[in-house]
């Protein structure tokens, strides 16, 4: 317990809150990295003798109110200490058997880039210029310190997300980290700096819990993408450098990621990537390692001058000694207990991308969502003025019986448009693949049809036929083995066949009826075959009643 008298002020909207305007009970401040800073008063309210709420009725915490507090040490000639700015944003009265307690919520002004999911499309912009230019859309956030980031992204995206969790996801992917302190929000590289507190056990630090953590220790970590013209993963070229080090203990990395294995750890996505960018990311899963190195909290008397970012030295705890960044502060005050300072050092190494509230809830909330693809089968069709062309599934998941598990679904297919398009649709009894616009179950789409039983042509091993195959047999078959393309209505051992080959090996042409009539052209010239009459009729414009001529011209004309 603190024994020096700790005195606090509070300022609303920049005017000091006379102390016997309110009764307070305690403040409780919080200040990390890639977080909004946030704070708690707890204000002694209500009197039951004339049934009122003095601090609940002024307009001195009022959601909005822009609230200062500051603190300091009584009788030593200290300074006051601004240990946290934000505005209001909650109030809650509770009621005990003995006394009211008012709750005042606050945050950083920087919230406001919480509140609101967005979309955007950025082109041929780096991070740093992205999230310059999303803070300065705030008129209550101040751009701090930008550290410039070098790739240029053809494009990124902002898919309905707030501005602040795309600006921390974009920071990370570049090995940085966010740091707001009263409303100036900047973002850089962390890196240990020159020492800006001491700490040593024994004479001014006796409150600790710290761990060393080995889990997540890597001593290289490799990015893969995808390299479309050799279709296969590519690994990002390293670039040369000293490591860039984020805590000083007596442990070697080595040491730690061979107790777990993790000497070298592969991050790969499998998309066409920039090498820049794999590497950006390889050396932020290695900033992410270290900063998980140590972690743990320091209890020292309340200090104002302990800011978040700044290095910490701790001596005399053995193998614990050494350098650290201050990754959060958080500040505690207790009428009648004093107050105390908790330092944070360390990180988790999960992403902050990995936060389940990030991604907008499947189906946007509306229902349940459905993950993954479902395999359908195809009862028919149905055709309306309102929805256009549906297709008539059922989905075997969504319910044992056929009715009731019956749903509408769009269909894709290779082009399709207003009056125009390619229409090949799944017959009654064909299995289809179906997803799910935005996984909302009520959305289904199928994407492609599957040959599960049976494939309408015999594969080979060289899988050199390939065609169109109607339910009548009429085809269009690619053979590459033989080097035709051929065009029929039946199969090629009926005696009504229609028939137009083409033969690349042979270079060839050829046409055939079901009555016997032919046309073949090959280096020999043309050769026509009429099973019975052959004529002849020149008919100008295409009509009959307009006699045109008839030219026969060679070297050597036959008639027999």
């Amino acid at each position: 317990m603190s024994s020096t008298v700790v005195t606090s002020t509070i300022k609303s909207n920049g005017k000091i809150l006379p102390l016997g305007s309110y009764e307070l009970l305690s403040i409780d401040t919080s200040n990390e990295f890639n977080k909004i800073p946030v704070a708690e008063l707890k204000l002694s309210d209500g009197c039951v003798a004339n049934q009122k709420f003095t601090t609940l009725e002024s307009n001195a915490f009022i959601p909005g109110a822009l609230i200062e507090i500051f603190m300091r040490y009584e009788g030593n000639n200290t300074n006051e200490t601004r240990i946290f700015e934000g505005v209001v944003i909650n109030q809650e009265i509770e009621r005990t058997q003995y006394q009211s307690v008012l709750t005042i919520e606050l945050c950083d002004s920087s919230i406001q880039m919480t509140t609101l999911r967005k979309n955007r499309v950025f082109k041929n912009q780096t991070d740093s210029n992205i999230i310059k230019g999303l803070i300065d859309t705030y008129e209550d956030s101040k751009v701090g310190k930008i550290q410039s980031t070098s790739f240029m992204h053809p494009q990124m995206v902002q898919y309905y997300v707030s501005d602040w969790d795309f600006i921390v996801s974009r920071a990370e992917a570049n090995g940085q980290l966010v740091k707001v302190d009263n409303g100036v929000v900047s973002v850089s590289s962390p890196q240990i700096g020159s020492t800006d507190h001491t700490l040593t056990f024994g004479i001014d630090l006796a409150h600790f819990d710290l761990k060393i953590n080995s889990r997540h220790q890597y001593e290289k970590v490799h990015s893969f993408g995808l390299e479309t013209k050799k279709d296969q993963l590519e690994l990002s070229v390293p670039k040369k450098g000293k490591e860039q080090v984020l805590n000083i203990i007596d442990y070697k990395t080595s040491q730690l990621s061979e107790a777990i294995g993790g000497k070298e750890a592969n991050l790969i996505h499998a998309v066409p990537t920039d090498p820049s960018e794999l590497q950006s990311w390889s050396d932020a899963q290695l900033v992410k390692s270290r900063l998980s190195l140590v972690q743990g909290t320091i209890r020292i008397n309340g200090n104002g001058k302990i800011h978040v970012g700044q290095t910490l030295k701790i001596e005399n705890i053995s193998r614990f000694d050494g350098e650290y960044i201050i990754t959060g502060v958080r500040h505690g005050f207790i009428m009648g207990s004093g107050w105390y300072t908790y330092i944070q050092i360390g990180m988790d190494a999960n992403w902050f991308s990995a936060q389940s509230d990030i991604i907008n809830t499947p189906a946007a909330g509306l229902l349940p969502g459905i993950n993954g693809l479902q395999l359908g089968t195809v009862l028919g069709d149905v055709e309306d003025t309102n929805h256009g062309f549906r297709i008539k599934v059922h989905i075997p998941a969504f319910h044992g019986e056929t009715k009731a598990a019956e749903v509408l679904a769009m269909y894709t297919t290779l082009d399709a448009g207003i009056d125009h398009g390619v229409f090949f649709p799944p017959e009654k009894g064909d299995r289809v693949v179906v997803g799910f616009l935005n996984d909302d179950p009520r959305q289904a789409i199928i994407l492609g049809a599957m040959h599960s039983n049976k494939a309408p042509h015999t594969v080979k091993k060289k899988n050199t036929y390939k065609g169109i195959f109607t339910k009548s047999n009429y085809q269009l078959l690619f053979d590459e083995e033989k080097e035709t393309v051929t065009l029929s209505t039946a199969d090629a051992d009926q005696s009504n066949e229609q028939i137009l080959v083409i033969d690349q090996k042979e270079k060839t042409i050829r046409l055939e009826d079901a009555h016997g009539n032919s046309i073949k052209m090959d280096k020999d010239g043309i050769k026509i075959i009429s099973a019975k009459d052959f004529l002849i009729e020149a008919a100008g414009n295409f009509d009959i009643s307009s006699k045109g001529k008839v030219k026969v011209k060679g070297k050597k004309v036959d008639l027999i």
